[in-house]
């Protein structure tokens, strides 16, 4: 089945030049289109600007469109696995069949080219677009069958919960307990610390300030490890 089609600005445009609608309501619908997710169409049948009926007839007659009257068609199986229920809903759109390669999608306008790119990202596959009545893909919509929950995440076990609770303040006060300990109980490092050439309060400035610079890279570290034992707990 042969399908060209113009973009959906050109729709517009069209529906502009044949006075179908006002220079302001095409105004009004790029500046609605371009802050909204809906097809150009819907938009100005929304507005009241055209009818249902006006819109049908513009893109058969004037785009090339091929109508489907779904209640004689039964979509497939294959093609309703490829898109979930919460994503026709979104984009007003029925997965028909498969068709060499290609997924048939019935649509309330095929000459909407941001949903058929949005579509064919998602079912990585070439779409055909078709069009049907708004009312009959919202029909159709309500028959297809519920999305299945997402699977909840397994929670981490208790020891590698508690590992990564525990791991970043023993990373960050390492350094300081060895020090201490090497102050009281090594002698070359004790003789090393009082031939520094700093007073005390640099000493003490230079030790926070390293120090410092040790706990920001643990934290990142910790972050990256178990991130998602936390998400999970």
């Amino acid at each position: 089945m042969a399908y060209t089609a113009s973009s959906s600005h050109n729709l517009g445009e069209i529906l502009l030049r044949e006075g179908l609608i006002t220079q302001e309501q095409y105004d009004q619908g790029r500046r609605d289109y371009d802050t909204s997710e809906r097809p150009l169409s819907r938009i100005f049948v929304e507005m009241g600007a055209i009818t249902e009926g006006v819109k049908i007839g513009v893109l058969q007659k004037r785009c090339n469109c091929k109508l489907l009257t779904l209640d004689q068609i039964a979509p497939r199986p294959d093609a309703v696995a490829l898109i979930p229920r919460r994503d026709c809903e979104k984009y007003k759109v029925v997965p028909v069949r498969i068709e060499k390669g290609e997924l048939v999608l019935a649509m309330d306008d095929p000459t909407d080219s941001r949903t058929i790119n949005a579509i064919e990202h998602l079912v990585e596959r070439p779409v055909r677009p078709f069009l049907a009545k708004l009312a009959d893909i919202e029909n159709v919509i309500e028959r297809l069958p519920e999305d299945e929950p997402a699977p909840e995440p397994k929670k981490a076990g208790f020891l590698l919960r508690f590992v990564s609770f525990i791991t970043l303040p023993l990373v960050c006060f390492v350094p300081i307990g060895t020090f201490i300990l090497a102050l009281l109980y090594n002698r070359e490092f004790q003789k090393a610390y009082r031939e520094l050439e700093y007073d005390t309060f640099e000493q003490v400035l230079i030790f926070m300030l390293l120090w410092s610079a040790w706990a920001i890279i643990a934290y990142w570290i910790d972050d990256i490890i178990f991130r998602r034992v936390r998400n999970r707990s």
